[in-house]
């Protein structure tokens, strides 16, 4: 915004407005794409279940999802999502949907000593199993992260404004110093 005042106080009202318009467009791009990334992110929080049921004290109770520990039994069936990363203990013709995380399209039969991941759905069967990774500890929250951090390259657009903003802020100080 100061190399479009400059060019506007150095006689050069149009480009000045040039800059302002390419100024808004990026930082309406910018907020868009945030936008989008806190949604992504929103979408794969919802991912995981709010309550579960878990065997403590050797007895059956149902907790928030947010008050798994690691080593908590949890009890799994037909219709559950994991709320966090587990292996199996007991399973009765557990089948689960694993597509979110590895584009299988088919459910996988799971056995004791196998593993099930955070926002997994339990298709069939039912068994137990102990908690291995909560919160961001989890395959899931790992992509979340993902989400979150990547840096994307500078657009041709975002360069070429780098790049007149530089030229004329090198002309208004010339000129300024003429």
């Amino acid at each position: 915004m100061g190399a479009a005042a400059l060019a506007v106080l150095g006689g050069m009202p149009q480009l000045g407005m040039a800059i302002v318009v390419v100024v808004l467009l990026n930082g309406t791009f910018a907020f868009v794409q945030e936008h989008r990334a806190d949604r992504a992110a929103q979408a794969l929080r919802d991912l995981v279940p709010h309550r579960v049921t878990v065997v403590r004290d050797g007895r059956r109770q149902e907790v928030d999802a947010v008050d798994l520990v690691v080593g908590d039994r949890v009890l799994l069936e037909a219709g559950d999502r994991l709320a966090a990363d587990l292996v199996l203990v007991e399973v009765h013709g557990l089948r689960l949907d694993e597509a979110m995380l590895t584009g299988e399209s088919e459910p996988v039969d799971k056995a004791g000593g196998d593993t099930g991941s955070a926002g997994c759905f339990v298709v069939e069967g039912e068994g137990s199993a102990a908690v291995t990774a909560v919160g961001g500890d989890t395959r899931l929250a790992g992509i979340a992260t993902l989400t979150g951090t990547v840096q994307r390259a500078r657009s041709p657009l975002g360069r070429e404004l780098d790049r007149v903003v530089r030229a004329i802020t090198v002309l208004a100080v010339a000129v300024g110093l003429a």
